[in-house]
């Protein structure tokens, strides 16, 4: 028998001193103190006796305690008895507040059964990023393997109620197809309850594959356990590096499956330089409720009288036989398409008969080193809201191209506009004077005179876009002439102090979603640090005042003394400073936080030292 320790033997004659003592009346259900279990009647009636008694009996006590406390005011006898009383009046008051708590109506357990679904299954959405909306155009469905587990790990009804809610078991684990640790019969057990748990609603499937050895389409257990299921998928997302990805594509799709429930496809080489073989299938043939479609590098047929594709996102490789899929699929989708997103990297010689698009909300059109005016002009966009035009080819004058886009499409209804080009870009005012509604706008920085156009004003009131928020220009490898600089401070002294509010009968048709800050911005791109600090510099006329010139001079002692120091990756410097160095870098850095900054000017030009720092 184990020895008792005085501080348990102390606890366990408490113990029996509180069961003897019919001040402190035993629990009548201490089975149910820690548990969310709903009571019976019985159980309920025995609590409020219970209650009853233990207020009856500290009432007793306080009434005694005070008459004890007046009899001897003074007495160290009276002090010690009111001591023990007050400990089991605070006892009682202990016991009365958890078994009331135990009857009283709780709001959570008295909530229904349908009530607790739909907050649970609220709570497991948040955590799934734009689950269905975002796939097509670079979103992720992410895996909450905690949420279900967590809410059956509360109590008995929370659990029943997890387990009867196939819309938390949903969301499977991503599947490396690479990985043969699958074949455990451990991940494999997992796999198959979470698809139990799931029935009869529908699943969200993420395959990957890497450069390791893969099992095979027909040897991947956890692949095989997938596609049996091929009729409950909302979303696929597959993502291969190898070319027997591949396989895996064709192993889904090549064999005549039911796919009644697929909304979403997300299909990427990410390979650039692996042109696969076009794959013979037509996807919105298996999967006649397909919606949301991305594919890079890969290609599969998307053409069906009865489409219902809204978004289709396409990045082709340089196989006539992908593009031409790729155009057969936007004819096919036209009278549905509310997003286009394609990069085709072919030669773009293609001859298109005239193309509408009814209901196209955002177009993006990139045409790498090819020209665009294969697609742009024959395109009609009525309904278009976002527009983003990107061109490495460098006879190619976007701003002309999205002018006539619009023109010819008759809409004003544009709120974003992005454009890439290398060359600088003619014609911006036209362009702009088409788009009245215009909020953000991202271009290539271009000609001091379009830039100064966006800041006149007529009678007070600016002549183009006078809705503008936000305005990014993107600058080139080459030093920022100064007349531009020039145009840039006015503009953003000038027009973006304050924002003239959108006019109600023009409300934006939508959702709003960008990452345009507010005012102007340059984006340098990758540019060498003192470009980008004098560029900096030079934009908000910060001279090289005497903090700047003392920052530069302590900096170039750091340098030199830090220069000997190698850092690797997680590991402490190879070298180590003497004592005569590290008394000269206390000396710069005291120097440095003594120093009183006037303005952002004085550190800015010596950005470098915030690195050492």
């Amino acid at each position: 028998m184990p020895r008792l320790g005085p501080r348990m033997f102390r606890e366990g004659l408490l113990n029996v001193f509180e069961l003897l003592d019919p001040s402190v009346p035993p629990s009548p259900i201490p089975y149910l103190l820690i548990s969310n279990e709903k009571l019976t009647e019985e159980e309920t009636d025995s609590v409020k006796n219970a209650l009853t008694a233990a207020r009856n009996q500290g009432e007793a006590l306080s009434e005694r305690s005070t008459h004890n406390a007046q009899a001897w005011p003074n007495s160290n006898e009276g002090s010690s008895i009111w001591h023990r009383r007050q400990r089991k009046i605070d006892a009682l008051n202990q016991f009365i507040q958890i078994h009331n708590a135990r009857i009283s109506p709780s709001p959570i357990l008295q909530l229904p059964v349908e009530i607790l679904q739909e907050i649970f299954m609220h709570v497991a959405a948040m955590l799934v990023t734009d689950e269905l909306r975002n796939i097509g155009c670079g979103g992720q469905v992410r895996y909450y393997p905690r949420i279900p587990w967590a809410i059956s790990w509360v109590c008995r009804l929370w659990r029943d109620v997890a387990i009867f809610t196939p819309f938390l078991w949903r969301a499977l684990p991503t599947v490396n197809l690479s990985d043969s640790s699958w074949s455990r019969h451990a991940r494999l057990r997992l796999l198959r309850e979470l698809l139990r748990r799931s029935k009869g609603y529908t699943i969200n499937v993420t395959l990957i594959s890497d450069l390791g050895p893969h099992l095979g389409v027909s040897l991947h257990p956890a692949f095989n356990l997938l596609v049996e299921e091929s009729h409950r998928w909302a979303s696929l997302v597959m993502k291969f590096i190898q070319e027997h990805g591949q396989d895996f594509v064709r192993g889904i799709f090549s064999v005549e499956r039911n796919f009644s429930s697929l909304r979403v496809v997300d299909l990427r080489c990410l390979l650039d330089k692996l042109d696969p073989d076009p794959i013979n299938c037509n996807l919105l043939k298996v999967a006649p409720s397909l919606e949301y479609v991305t594919m890079k590098n890969i290609s599969l047929r998307l053409a069906s009288a009865s489409s219902r594709l809204r978004e289709l996102s396409w990045e082709g490789g340089t196989s006539p036989i992908q593009m031409d899929r790729c155009i057969r699929a936007v004819y096919s989708s036209s009278a549905t398409l509310t997003d286009l997103c394609l990069s085709p990297k072919s030669s773009g010689n293609m001859l298109l008969r005239p193309l509408s698009l009814p209901n196209l909300r955002r177009l993006e059109f990139d045409s790498g080193k090819n020209t665009s005016h294969w697609f742009i002009d024959h395109i009609v966009v009525p309904s278009l809201c976002r527009l983003t035009l990107k061109s490495s080819f460098q006879d190619d004058d976007l701003c002309s191209m999205a002018y006539n886009l619009i023109c010819q499409s008759n809409t004003s209804d544009i709120y974003e506009l992005c454009i890439s080009q290398p060359n600088v870009p003619t014609g911006l005012g036209a362009l702009l004077s088409a788009t009245p509604l215009l909020l953000y706008l991202k271009i290539t920085l271009p000609h001091h005179d379009d830039i100064l156009d966006l800041s006149t004003r007529q009678n007070g009131e600016l002549t183009l876009v006078p809705f503008l928020r936000s305005c990014i220009f993107q600058a080139g490898l080459g030093r920022i002439p100064v007349e531009a600089i020039t145009a840039l401070q006015t503009l953003a002294s000038t027009r973006f102090t304050s924002f003239i509010p959108m006019p109600f009968d023009h409300v934006l048709r939508g959702n709003i979603k960008h990452s345009f800050p507010d005012g102007v911005t340059i984006d340098f791109g990758w540019r060498s640090r003192s470009l980008l600090s004098s560029t900096q510099c030079a934009l908000h006329g910060w001279p090289d005042s005497e903090n700047s010139q003392s920052f530069k001079a302590e900096n170039e002692r750091l340098n030199s003394i830090l220069s000997a120091l190698r850092f690797a990756d997680d590991e402490v410097p190879k070298l180590t400073l003497d004592r005569s160095q590290v008394d000269e870098l206390d000396i710069i850095l005291r120097g440095i936080l003594d120093t009183k900054i006037t303005s952002m000017g004085d550190i800015m030009v010596c950005r470098t030292l915030s690195h050492h720092l």
